[in-house]
């Protein structure tokens, strides 16, 4: 008996064969589309990041452009909600938002900004005893000016700290570097003095470091402009630094650097050369945002000196 040839399972099927290429032709298909189309968004958002601005108080002679780290990048997205809500925190914080929040935002609307893009910037005049809070929006270069409040009292005389216990108030170009909700006098900001001309212009390493613009009534080298304007400033200055501003720029001035003061310092600080050179080199950046309403480029000298460039025009 002759056996029955055994069916070949593996024989070639010309229909199967078909089907099985038009499905890797339809997936390779799918792949490179969907490259494609990541490479494009990839672009895009190149394209559109956000430019960075330069650091406006620099201790270097050169300004460098500086990367956004991914840790910018998550800083700048959540920065409005977690930092102002860890404020919040703060019962005085709370409560000053509660007294002060609708006049602040009336500030906002007056001079056209949003809370959620605002920049600020706080200089200060020992002389006229004059505090300044100028704002704008972080896309835009020029400042308006805010709100000014009177120092509440006043300690020294004109001319810039060089030591511990001195009780000057000093003069220079600073930014703040700490937010004390728990403060002595009801609220801070604190000034991250001493600088680098600072210490050129001391004969002393003891130079102090509490320097604050603050509430209450009293001081000995700070500026304090009651309990109730520091509720405006630091509703402000939190708003700045929620919406994502690192610096926020704070210059305190022997007086309005006018050609009348500087003819009245000349002729009172005769005897002190010093002085008149270091009021001399601030003045430049004093006539620089009168004329600009933009916060200058500075260079610090350890030689007790500011640089700064010398028209509009320069970044």
């Amino acid at each position: 008996m002759r056996n029955e040839p055994k069916s070949n399972k593996t024989a070639s099927n010309p229909k199967q064969n078909q089907q099985i290429l038009l499905i890797v032709l339809l997936i390779l298909v799918g792949i490179l589309g969907f490259e494609l189309l990541r490479g494009r968004l990839s672009s895009r958002k190149k394209n559109t990041k956000e430019p960075v601005n330069l650091t406006q108080n620099s201790d270097t002679t050169k300004a460098k452009t500086p990367k956004q780290s991914a840790e910018d990048s998550i800083s700048r997205l959540y920065a409005p909600t977690v930092y102002k809500q860890e404020q919040m925190k703060q019962a005085r914080v709370k409560d000053a938002y509660k007294l002060k929040g609708d006049s602040v935002t009336r500030l906002y609307k007056k001079a056209g900004l949003d809370a959620n893009s605002l920049n600020i910037y706080i200089r200060a005049f020992k002389k006229e005893q004059v505090v300044e809070v100028w704002g704008k929006d972080k896309d835009k270069e020029s400042f308006v000016l805010l709100q000014s409040y009177k120092f509440c009292k006043s300690s020294g005389r004109l001319g810039p700290k060089r030591k511990a216990g001195d009780d000057q108030i000093p003069e220079g170009f600073y930014k703040i570097d700490r937010f004390n909700a728990q403060s002595r006098y009801h609220l801070s900001l604190g000034l991250n003095y001493p600088n680098k001309v600072d210490k050129g212009l001391s004969d002393t390493t003891d130079l102090s470091n509490d320097i604050f613009i603050h509430g209450g009534c009293a001081t000995v080298g700070s500026i304090p402009i009651s309990d109730d304007k520091i509720r405006e400033l630091y509703i402000m200055a939190v708003d700045a630094k929620a919406g994502g501003q690192k610096n926020i720029s704070v210059t305190i001035f022997p007086a309005r650097m006018t050609d009348e003061n500087m003819r009245s310092l000349r002729v009172q600080y005769q005897d002190e050369p010093k002085n008149i050179k270091f009021w001399n080199s601030m003045r430049k950046g004093y006539q620089y945002f009168e004329q600009c309403k933009r916060l200058p480029l500075v260079t610090l000298s350890e030689k007790g000196e500011y640089f700064f460039q010398s028209d509009c025009g320069g970044n």
